[in-house]
């Protein structure tokens, strides 16, 4: 299925449904029309959180080093 993006320079043009994830994830397009009408996208990726680690591991360190 093809669907209508708005690209960054507010040109509008098809894409693939199927690559519309890539597309917001390299950031070439702004919008896609969607049911609803014009859905804005986000083009940054969410930044990975790390674990947290234990405060333990700390604070086992700091008691070694006296």
């Amino acid at each position: 299925m093809v669907i209508l993006v708005r690209c960054p320079d507010q040109s509008v043009t098809v894409a693939l449904a199927s690559k519309l994830e890539e597309l917001i994830d390299n950031g070439l397009i702004s919008e896609f029309l969607g049911a609803t009408g014009w859905i804005a996208v986000s083009s940054l990726k969410p930044c990975p959180k790390l674990p947290a680690q234990p405060r333990t591991h700390c604070c086992l360190r700091q008691l070694s080093c006296l």
